[in-house]
């Protein structure tokens, strides 16, 4: 089952529907569930257990005769009662998923009461999101629907949306839409409305409506495209007092909660009252009041009285945007309304960046979604823990955000800002970055390699475009394997023509004849070559550099040249009889099976060393023959050299592992191989910590073996190098914060110059040798800025961080795989990448709002920021709404009207107060008090909007009809996007209709899916 929209109608049907058995997919355009319910305070019931607690009488007669009597649906008076029966056990439900509610009436003397508050916003989309994922809902954020596929009788067959960018159909045969309405669309909001003006508040979330394009398309009928106008006088949201509450710190009060104030005056640009200010508690009547006003504003007029009285005896209406504030005192009312008139003040939420730690809960919590990450935090000297620990310095921060964000093309170029290879490491590279993932602190690390390799695949066929030469200059290197194809990509980028000297017929060095290709495929391995060639890289093949080219006939013509020929050889070690034919060496053995020159190996097969290349030759000696295979090393288990990932494998695929023994002597039957002795090892370093086993000759041990391989270490050739170049203890001697060797002009890196290491390594080393070089060509000192050092993110995310399950990249099956060379891991697909990167705390990085103005102020991000680094803040300075005059002249001439009609205005008022009646509104008597007491007050003031319901026409079981009044079959509506609503108004007596539908609509409408499923019993 799919549900379109993971709002408060949407969760609701999604957990109705897995309630009842259903598997359910929800569909939401934004980058985090909720929708416009999240910013809703409040949701009306009857019968409800809080109703009762409280000993309120309100019966779902009453409400049902309530609704009625005052709305303006015209359809299925049903639809209202099957809502009304359902919502006392709706609340009931919340608070059985967490929720408590405050009942009260929303406005004075207003009967029965019906409002059911949460005890903070987005309370119960909050619940509903946590009740989903308990669930097992799956809800796709940044997923868009495009169309409702129907089959020739006009049921549901599925689903064509946008996912991440990329269009994909989803099959199912039942689908509720539950968009929501359109109240942030401008676009829509022009073409419906006609009193939009560009100064409107907009209280719905942009980008809404889709639903009732989809059911139209689909042959839905349509009906009473409605426009709820709910809040006047009003003025912008971020226009807010800031009071200094005893208790509880600053509260922000909207400018606009005074101005709604029962005992205020509302005047028009004429200077004229229009309305009963106690109208206020009626949202439709006061904001369609002021809509009529000539351009639709109007001045609510205080006196310094008046400000002490809401400053010191409390708010009188009480209605705000965290919830009632009903009676609440405001201290500090004059001081904050005096500042806002010297200086018009808009306030936003902002980031103290030195308290934000970039753990991203704010993206998810903001429902308007204008909350985003600098991952990149160019003003402090420190990098998240994953990075500092990578050889590289691949900024994984920025990627994976980007790859969270549905950027995967962009991730992709921030990877090959400092990774060459991406698609092999992305494979082959043992992750330091995650054993320092700070992710560990919460659950497991995040699975950086996997995310690594699903970006570069997305991209492995791509071709460079040639690179524009830019220097004279030309640099040679010697060597085709990490290092040196690091070093040529990144000279190349920088403008350098290069040319890659490889002694073998092939290119990838030690990438080819050393890494079996089950765990690096050879098209991979060619596509990445290939990329680097396209770049505009020359590779001369077969040229071994000392041999078949002089070293200084390269120098002559080249002015810089890299070393970069790795670590080729076998180590050698001295054994009896290790010259006969079936005693093997580790990198020998790989290079024959790599290069398809054929194997030697028999049934029974030894393997000596303890490191990754003993355990990628006893795997690869599986896959050419072999029957049975021991790998015996002199350290024990968890000191083993080799990675434990492979060493875990090796194991799953049956290999015998007799850790703690060293090699003896070969044994001989005749002139075959029978088998090896093996000592025990007591000790593998010594006190120094320097390699020096020691071997208990009086433990032996002996295992028959037809083929020994001996795998115990890696060794370079320096033989064809210049003699005059230093070296020691077979490696070339540099300079290690520059790779320069004793020759000027000649550099070196990777396992030439620090003997075995990682891919990673070298490939850094590749890095650090083009920076050196281009400085060198240039005649900079090649030491400039090398010992600069970044810092480590202190304080990475910990606290508030929701635990959830690390994507592992399926393995394909252990005995299955030893057949051939197929690659053992199949990486990512698109939902494992999204969900896995969603995980990634993007430690160190900031958080953003953009663009501000659109923040509606309802402080999820605040509630859910465990470091407490957002706060509402002025942000803005405008044009002031609040005059402030000893008399009403300053005040008539701020308005832009004559004097003498305000103060005919103000004296008539003050009149009817003198004499407890107002003639001309009939206002409470209890609010008549006179404007008389100087300094006076004048807020300016328009009409607001919330939201937009109505247009998809629906039964009582919100099945969707078409314009014959049939249902469609498989297709339901739920949510303000259905419904029938006519008119400008809806109930002008019924507060919180919109919230309260929103969620049993969704209720409903997720039972009904499930029981019109067939096999299942209808009620």
């Amino acid at each position: 089952m799919v549900v379109i929209g993971g709002g408060g109608a949407g969760l609701s049907a999604a957990v109705s529907a897995t309630e009842r058995g259903a598997s359910v997919i929800v569909l939401e355009k934004r980058g985090a569930p909720g929708g416009n319910t999240a910013l809703a305070s409040g949701l009306f019931a009857a019968e409800s257990p809080a109703q009762k607690r409280a000993m309120i009488d309100a019966s779902r007669d009453g409400l049902f005769q309530t609704i009625m009597d005052w709305t303006h649906w015209k359809t299925n008076p049903r639809i209202v009662r099957a809502m009304i029966d359902r919502s006392g056990e709706t609340i009931e439900w919340l608070e059985g998923l967490g929720c408590s509610f405050a009942v009260m009436p929303f406005y004075p003397n207003h009967a029965p009461a019906t409002m059911h508050i949460p005890s903070r916003r987005a309370a119960v989309t909050d619940a509903l999101v946590k009740y989903c994922n308990d669930l097992g809902v799956k809800i796709l954020t940044r997923t868009e629907a495009k169309k409702i596929l129907t089959g020739k009788r006009g049921e549901v067959k599925g689903i064509l949306a946008t996912i991440r960018g990329r269009d994909v159909s989803i099959t199912t045969n039942r689908i509720i839409i539950s968009t929501g309405g359109y109240g942030g669309n401008k676009e829509l909001i022009k073409k419906y409305c006609a009193y939009y003006h560009d100064s409107m508040g907009l209280i719905g979330l942009p980008n809404m409506g889709d639903g009732l394009r989809l059911a139209t398309e689909a042959g839905a009928a349509t009906e009473g495209l409605g426009m709820i106008q709910m809040e006047g006088p009003c003025t912008p949201r971020s226009v807010r007092l800031m009071i200094d509450m005893p208790d509880s710190g600053k509260l922000p009060v909207m400018l606009g909660q005074i101005a709604l104030e029962p005992q205020t005056v509302w005047v028009n640009k004429r200077g004229v009252r229009f309305i009963d200010e106690t109208a206020g508690t009626s949202h439709f009547t006061t904001s369609n009041g002021v809509a009529r006003q000539p351009e639709a504003i109007c001045f609510s007029l205080l006196d310094s009285s008046m400000v002490r009285g809401i400053s010191e005896k409390g708010i009188i209406l009480g209605r705000g945007p965290m919830g009632p504030l009903l009676g609440s005192k405001l201290p500090g009312l004059e001081r904050e309304l005096k500042a806002q008139a010297e200086h018009g003040t808009l306030f936003f939420e902002q980031v103290d960046p030195e308290s934000c730690n970039g753990c991203g809960l704010c993206i998810d919590a903001c429902p308007m979604y204008l909350t985003g990450l600098d991952t990149k935090v160019t003003d402090r000297n420190e990098c998240p823990p994953c990075r500092v620990a990578c050889p590289a310095g691949v900024d994984m921060r920025s990627y994976v955000y980007l790859m969270k964000s549905g950027k995967i093309r962009e991730a992709y170029e921030v990877l090959r800002e400092s990774l060459p290879l991406p698609a092999i490491t992305g494979r082959i590279c043992p992750h330091p970055c995650e054993s320092e993932c700070a992710r560990k602190e919460v659950d497991e690390a995040v699975n950086i390699n996997s995310l690594e390799r699903f970006v570069a695949d997305q991209w492995l066929e791509e071709k460079a475009e040639p690179i524009a030469r830019m220097h004279d200059a030309r640099v040679a290197i010697i060597g085709s394997g990490p290092a040196g194809l690091s070093c040529a990509y990144f000279l190349t980028k920088m403008g350098y023509a290069v040319t890659v000297f490889e002694s073998m017929r092939e290119l990838g060095g030690m990438l080819r004849t050393a890494i079996p290709e089950y765990r690096l495929p050879r098209d991979v391995l060619d596509a990445q070559l290939a990329y680097i060639r396209d770049m505009g890289v020359e590779f001369k093949t077969n040229v071994t550099v000392g041999r078949d080219i002089a070293f200084k006939e390269l120098q002559k013509d080249y002015q810089a040249i890299f070393v970069a020929m790795g670590s080729q050889l076998s180590r050698r070690i001295e054994l009896q009889e290790m010259a006969h034919e079936n005693v093997l060496w580790g990198l020998d053995f790989l290079r024959d099976i790599n290069l398809k020159k054929g194997s030697r190996v028999k049934d029974n097969v030894v393997v000596i060393g303890g490191g990754n290349v003993a355990i990628d030759v006893a795997l690869t000696a599986f896959r050419v023959g072999a029957r049975q295979i021991t790998v015996a090393c002199l350290e024990q288990r968890d000191s083993m050299p080799a990675f434990e990932d492979e060493v875990r494998e090796a194991l799953r695929e049956g290999i015998h592992l007799q850790a703690g023994w060293g090699p003896g002597k070969i044994l001989l039957d005749g002139n075959d191989v029978a088998g090896i002795e093996l000592i025990r090892c007591t000790s593998v370093l010594d006190e120094q910590g320097k390699f020096n086993p020691v071997l208990d000759e009086s433990t032996v041990m002996k295992i028959d073996a037809d083929t020994i391989i001996l795998a115990v270490g890696q060794a370079t050739d320096l033989s064809t190098l210049p003699h005059d170049m230093a070296t020691s203890d077979g490696l070339i001697k540099v300079d290690p914060s520059t790779l320069e060797t004793n020759i000027p002009g000649i550099f070196a890196g990777g396992e030439i110059t620090s003997g075995p290491s990682m891919v990673i390594e070298a490939i850094a080393a590749g890095r650090k040798a083009s920076v050196s070089i281009d400085r060198y060509l240039k005649g900079q000192d090649l030491k400039d800025d090398s010992t600069v050092r970044t810092g480590r993110v202190e304080k990475p995310p910990k606290e508030g961080i929701p635990t959830l399950p690390r994507q592992n990249a399926p393995v394909s099956g252990a005995q299955a795989r030893k057949a051939d060379f197929s690659e053992i891991k199949t990486g990512f697909d698109e939902d494992m990448a999204y969900f896995e990167s969603r995980r990634c705390m993007t430690c160190g990085s900031r958080a953003l709002l953009n663009p501000v103005e659109e923040c509606r102020l309802c402080q999820a991000c605040e509630r859910i920021c465990p470091q407490k680094a957002l706060s509402i803040l002025p942000g803005k300075i405008v044009e002031p709404l609040v005059k402030i005059a000893d008399s009403w002249d300053g005040i008539a001439a701020w308005i832009g009207l004559d004097a003498r009609t305000l103060k005919r205005t103000i004296d008539d008022y003050n009149s009817a107060c003198d004499a407890g009646h107002d003639p001309t509104f009939a206002k409470d008597r209890r609010y008549l008090i006179p404007l008389a007491t100087p300094p006076f007050y004048a807020i300016q003031c328009g009409a607001d909007y919330l939201d937009t319901i109505g247009g998809i026409k629906i039964n009582e079981r919100m099945e969707v009809l078409n314009k014959e009044d049939d249902p469609i079959p498989g297709l339901f509506a739920a949510g303000i996007d259905t419904g029938g609503w006519e008119g400008d108004t809806y109930c002008a007596k019924l507060a919180g209709t919109t919230f309260a539908f929103a969620i049993n609509s969704g209720r409903i409408a997720g039972e009904n899916a499930v029981l019109s499923l067939p096999g299942k019993k209808k009620k």
